[in-house]
């Protein structure tokens, strides 16, 4: 593998892993905001949300630079190739963390209680997309298959 493709590989790994980690900050923000709903909380998703919709792009456009310029084989495009789906589903989680700051908004008036499941399922939940990112950073197959 040529020292540029190296370099341009390990720069969407960086990338993907700074996006994931405004994801998952997004997600608990969001959770969080379940036992104290704020229309503020989902006005800071929303902007954080524009910031995600961002690197998403900054991120696939350097993937397709990545296979014009180098045409990767063999590990090299898969591990393009997951990046490209991994970002795209960041960017889907992150609307929906949109989604549930939202949703919790429009309680904020009311005497709503949050099941002790609901925490229990979120938790879960972001457990399973902390494997699936080590899984993808240890390039570990069964790991990725454990969630499934």
């Amino acid at each position: 593998m040529s020292t540029h493709l190296q370099r341009d590989i390990g720069t969407l790994h960086n990338d993907l892993l700074s996006m994931y980690t405004i994801v998952e900050e997004m997600i608990q923000i969001a959770v969080d905001g379940l036992a104290n709903p704020s229309s503020r909380i989902a006005e800071t998703l929303r902007e954080r949300d524009n910031e995600i919709d961002t690197w998403d792009v900054r991120i696939e456009d350097e993937c397709l630079k990545v296979l014009a310029l180098h045409q990767p084989v063999a590990n090299e495009l898969r591990r393009v190739a997951s990046v490209l789906k991994i970002t795209g589903e960041l960017e889907r989680v992150a609307d929906l963390s949109v989604h549930i700051a939202e949703r919790t908004s429009d309680t904020m008036y009311t005497d709503v209680t949050v099941p002790a499941a609901l925490q229990r399922m979120a938790n879960i939940a972001g457990g399973m997309l902390r494997q699936s990112i080590s899984a993808y950073i240890e390039l570990d197959a069964d790991l990725a298959r454990q969630g499934l």
